[in-house]
């Protein structure tokens, strides 16, 4: 009990979801902040004026995320909650996918200190540009197997340029193009059946933080889930290499084995 209350988002009403793009922004702006302020001292500084004291404002963190530092045992069981209960939102820019087994860095820009096997509840989005790159094919199956605890999942569809699922062929699933439906269909295969999937935004996002912005259509995405769905989780099952036996060399026939006299030195 004690756990949820301090590491469960339950704080921000708006947006309860811990998401990397609003991390980003939100950081960016406090960096910026901090260079104006010292841009600003420097000058009262170099004209002789008294520094400007700046005032000190108390605001309340969506987690506390201190309590790692008490001992292992709470921190461990910490960072299961924190990762257990709480919604995550990531980004994938382009589709393009980097994954690196030593570190596990899955998505470009995001913070290796994110659990990604203890996330229950994920947002994916992902952000097409005018220039779909064919070359860059997303390996969705090393995502959603480092993500075993994963039970709810999220896939919505965003544009970097305004009004593109409106005026081309992503308005209609029927004329969508085929180098699309390659990149859909290896994310639906991926997906492994026990994992509860929601296809697009919801009417609350529509009109939050996705408000103006230009996204895909969720019936377009249901649309694509029923083309594919007989083909959910066939990547995820299939397994990493085949198992081999160690010394199976008994039970190998020697084709030339009644021929062996016959190369006899005697």
């Amino acid at each position: 009990m004690v756990y949820e209350y301090l590491l469960v988002n339950n704080h921000c009403r708006n947006d309860p979801v811990f998401s990397i793009p609003a991390i980003k922004k939100m950081i960016q702006k406090r960096e910026a902040i901090k260079r104006r302020r010292q841009a600003m001292l420097e000058k009262r500084l170099a004209r002789r004026m008294k520094p400007v004291q700046h005032r000190v404002t108390a605001t309340i963190p969506l987690v506390y995320t201190s309590i790692y530092s008490t001992c292992k045992q709470i921190h461990d069981e910490a960072k299961d909650v924190f990762f257990r209960m709480n919604s995550f939102h990531i980004v994938i820019p382009d589709f393009d996918f980097i994954y690196r087994r030593d570190d596990m860095l899955f998505l470009k820009g995001l913070d290796d200190s994110w659990d990604f096997p203890r996330i229950t509840n994920l947002q994916l989005e992902l952000c097409i540009s005018s220039i779909f790159n064919l070359k860059t094919r997303v390996n969705w199956v090393d995502l959603t197997k480092n993500l075993p605890y994963l039970r709810k999942l999220q896939v919505f569809v965003t544009s970097s340029n305004f009004s593109r699922f409106k005026t081309t062929e992503l308005y209609d699933w029927e004329r969508v193009n085929w180098k699309y439906k390659a990149a859909f269909r290896d994310l639906v295969a991926a997906i492994p059946k026990s994992v509860d999937v929601k296809w697009g935004l919801t009417l609350k996002q529509k009109l939050g933080n996705f408000k103006g912005k230009d996204y895909l259509e969720g019936k377009v995405l249901r649309a694509m889930y029923r083309q594919y769905e007989n083909q959910r989780g066939i990547d995820y099952e299939v397994p990493d290499t085949m198992a081999v036996d160690e010394d199976d060399t008994e039970s190998v026939v020697d084709p030339y084995a009644g021929y062996s006299s016959m190369f006899d030195d005697d």
